[in-house]
């Protein structure tokens, strides 16, 4: 798994969220919405997608802390 893979899946589902909360709301929820969706649920979208993806490693885990 690389970082550039890891980036676009984050991004991905960020819009996809935002899409969600703007069809929800009725309105573009903006950027903030978009930085507390990072505070509040960034570490598990984060471990979520090194378990889906950790039998693509071979050498470990990249991107944990």
């Amino acid at each position: 798994m690389d970082f550039e893979e890891y980036m676009k899946a984050q991004i991905h589902w960020l819009e996809v969220e935002k899409w969600l909360e703007g069809e929800r709301r009725g309105s573009d929820p903006g950027q903030e919405f978009l930085l507390e969706l990072i505070r509040k649920s960034g570490e598990e979208f984060r471990r979520n997608y090194i378990a889906a993806h950790s039998a693509d490693q071979s050498h470990g885990d990249e991107l944990s802390e």
